[in-house]
């Protein structure tokens, strides 16, 4: 018989494996949970109940890094550390924050397929001060603090700002199409268009094709076929599993839901809005790098990182040589020759 922690998961729309990681992370919380307070974690009581603000507070204090001993260790008492260790959740003295964010997103993720309440505000007005704790503590040890954000992890900051309503689901998606996408191609996307399934490999991804070979808009602005994997995906099935109740396959995949219970088209003007401020609320609108949060900004960093991690492109760095170059010696054929 499958135990709580699976079958919370059972009616998600995401892959067997992504169920399996997050069915993963509940047995963690319940786990600490257990060690914390001498309970088990409400969620999984009958019927199940809510998370409530002070414990989300108590979990994000524990798992605060600390400088100690001449290495980075967690700031919860360490019996509880002991106790996570003893039972193989716990391996590292102290974890990132960007496993600290993962871990609440689950809970927030399980919360909302319960249909209980989440404060996700909680959540993200603690997400600046998760990672500046963790990086001035490792400058504390004399380890080199982070470089400026990447692209990947502007999206994660982003996507975990996004709040678990209806509105933040969909919100989710959208960041993940403009990372590939000009707003006025992701603005006309429709339901028809997207493949969703799931690799299979060890473990198995989510995954969703997008299709748009004869755009009814015009001529494309992009590749005719596009894959999302793992995360990324996860978070589009979400959000289709919402507008698949709705929808028919002609439909726009991204609407907006105004007041009064309409559903209207999302242009790029309401789309460039709407990222700005998920920005704001995810406290990078005043970084130097803020520009990477605009539409153009997000999809050029993407792809510029996307570009620097290829095989082809890693060669030509590290042969010092042009990508051209590069390129017709891996074809067997010498620089300046045709």
């Amino acid at each position: 018989m499958a135990e709580w922690f699976e079958t919370i998961w059972s009616q998600a729309l995401v892959a067997d494996a992504t169920k399996i990681q997050y069915a993963s992370g509940l047995r963690y919380w319940d786990a600490w949970h257990r060690l914390r307070y001498g309970s088990p974690l409400p969620l999984g009581l009958r019927p199940p109940a809510l998370v409530p603000p002070a414990t989300l507070e108590d979990f994000i204090s524990d798992h605060m890094a600390i400088a100690q001993g001449g290495r980075l260790q967690m700031r919860m008492p360490p019996r509880i550390l002991a106790g996570l260790q003893e039972a193989q959740f716990v391996r590292a003295a102290a974890v990132s924050p960007r496993t600290t964010n993962w871990r609440l997103d689950v809970l927030g993720k399980a919360h909302t397929l319960l249909g209980l309440p989440f404060d996700r505000a909680q959540i993200r007005s603690r997400q600046a001060e998760i990672a500046a704790v963790y990086e001035s503590e490792k400058a504390a040890l004399g380890t080199p603090t982070s470089v400026p954000m990447s692209a990947k992890n502007i999206v994660q900051t982003l996507v975990a700002a996004c709040t678990d309503d209806r509105e933040g689901i969909q919100d989710a998606a959208l960041i993940h199409f403009l990372c590939r996408l000009k707003p006025d191609d992701v603005a006309r996307i429709r339901f028809k268009d997207l493949v969703p399934g799931h690799l299979k490999v060890d473990p198995d991804v989510d995954i969703v094709a997008l299709l748009l070979d004869e755009p009814a808009a015009g001529p494309l602005t992009f590749r005719s076929q596009l894959h999302f994997i793992g995360e990324e995906a996860t978070d589009i099935k979400f959000w289709g599993a919402i507008r698949e109740d709705e929808a028919s396959g002609d439909d726009l995949f991204f609407v907006h839901l105004t007041r009064s219970g309409e559903l209207v088209p999302l242009n790029a003007l309401r789309i460039a809005r709407r990222l700005k401020l998920l920005a704001r609320r995810a406290g990078l609108a005043d970084m130097r790098s803020n520009r990477a949060c605009s539409p153009t900004g997000l999809r050029k960093a993407f792809e510029r990182e996307h570009h620097e991690s290829l095989p082809l492109t890693k060669v030509a760095r590290a042969a010092r040589v042009s990508l051209r170059s590069a390129k017709l010696l891996t074809r067997g054929m010498k620089p300046g020759n045709r």
